[in-house]
């Protein structure tokens, strides 16, 4: 068998998986457990053999049933995955707490995964941080990983930034890409630490060099936008392109809007659709967003209002609120679709509770001249300030008329003046032409 493990790594010797198949092949018709696992593992991902994921089942279910933990552990996996097997839940969850049992490190992993998925079984957050920290106790990357995870976002505990951190650093240090990816987050934003982009950009890209996908776009983030390294927006059109072909949603996005704008490559809006569409087609929300704009407006397809309408919609069902106000404008003007003012007060006013500040300028908008709702200067008034202060030009240019004028507010051509600027800072022309 360990002439198989030589031959299979490359202890002493170049690696040549055949032969290691052939040994291992020779101990397991000999019984020995250890063989049969290698064994089943050959089988399992065709390394010096065809794939064969019935066999590669057989063999994990004699090794289970002389008691080898790896066995058990990896007969759970079958049955939670179909390999070789019809998947079933139960038993995969039976065979991982029977590995558990015996400190399986990785089955304490999968089980705190099951609990915490409700995959299979009820969820339990207490169950899965508990499986989470025993994994970690044996010193699982992943299950160190997971713990810090566990910490940072209250998962079966109270959160704690501080032990999110240490953990995340721990598993990072065994060159776990996930660990680096959430502790480079963590620097990014000063959770749990100070703010350090540049200890940010070096953990995003090992976790690139790791090849986990969110690693690599937020590498390719770093560089679009000057975090912890110069701006380069040819290295960040790279970096976006490599996590796309990986089917990274955020990142197709992102490519997307580098060929829609011309940053880092050549402007090329049927490209943009493309992967507006992408992201779109992987439940990505501001794609789907985005994809409704590129029908709104003719970027890089037909104008097709109707099906920027249901793009819209779509997104702005599950909470969008971009989506949600963009909805609103077709409502509100009756584009391609009947008008609707009641709606799109609504829209405006969803659009507005989700922090979007244009949903907010256009939601006092409606107030202030009764669009779907009773005229109210007062609240207009509150809704302009607001979204003004957040840097909307449009808001700061309605405030400033609404103080110029004294409609529903104390005239004060102080304030007039002071928004008017500030809105003409941002170029809306109206401003200007006040000023």
């Amino acid at each position: 068998m360990m002439l198989g493990y030589c031959y299979d790594n490359g202890i002493g010797t170049v690696i040549d998986k055949p032969k290691a198949f052939e040994m291992y092949q020779t101990a397991a018709s000999l019984e020995h457990t250890a063989a049969q696992y290698n064994l089943a593992l050959m089988y399992k991902n065709g390394e010096g053999t065809n794939k064969d994921y019935k066999k590669a089942f057989e063999l994990f279910e004699q090794t289970a049933k002389k008691e080898y933990s790896d066995g058990i552990m990896m007969l759970g996996y079958c049955y939670q995955y179909g390999i070789g097997i019809d998947i079933n839940k139960q038993k995969a969850f039976e065979f991982y707490q029977k590995a558990a049992k015996l400190k399986h490190s990785v089955a304490q992993y999968n089980l705190g995964y099951m609990y915490k998925n409700g995959d299979g079984i009820d969820k339990n957050y207490n169950k899965a941080f508990e499986f989470f920290r025993q994994s970690a106790e044996g010193e699982y990357s992943d299950g160190i990983m997971m713990l810090g995870y566990c910490y940072n976002n209250g998962i079966g505990t109270d959160i704690n930034k501080q032990k999110a951190l240490e953990l995340y650093q721990k598993a990072a240090n065994l060159d776990h890409n996930v660990a680096q990816y959430n502790l480079a987050i963590m620097y990014k934003n000063g959770e749990g630490t100070d703010k350090d982009f540049n200890q940010a950009f070096e953990l995003f890209r090992k976790s690139a060099k790791g090849g986990h996908p969110d690693g690599i776009m937020m590498l390719g983030y770093c560089y679009q936008y000057g975090i912890g390294i110069g701006i380069n927006k040819q290295r960040a059109f790279e970096l976006y392109q490599k996590a796309a072909n990986l089917d990274h949603s955020l990142a197709q996005y992102n490519l997307a809007h580098m060929y829609k704008d011309g940053e880092g490559v050549g402007r090329d809006y049927k490209k943009a659709f493309e992967l507006f569409k992408h992201s779109a087609e992987e439940e990505y929300l501001d794609g789907i967003t985005m994809l409704g704009y590129c029908y709104n407006n003719g970027i890089g397809t037909d104008i097709n209002k109707q099906k920027a309408f249901e793009s819209y919609h779509k997104a702005a069902n599950l909470g969008h609120s971009v989506a949600q106000y963009n909805l609103a404008y077709m409502f509100k003007n009756g584009n391609d679709i009947e008008k609707n003012h009641k709606k799109a007060f609504e829209l405006f006013e969803k659009s507005a509770e989700g922090g979007y500040s244009s949903g907010i300028s256009m939601l006092g908008y409606c107030y202030d001249n009764g669009i779907g709702t009773n005229i109210n200067k007062q609240r207009a008034l509150d809704l302009y300030q607001m979204a003004a202060n957040s840097g909307c030009n449009v808001a700061q240019y309605n405030l400033a008329l609404l103080y110029e004028k004294g409609d529903g507010v104390d005239k004060d051509m102080g304030q007039a003046i002071y928004w008017y600027k500030q809105c003409a800072k941002q170029g809306l022309e109206k401003s200007r032409e006040n000023n």
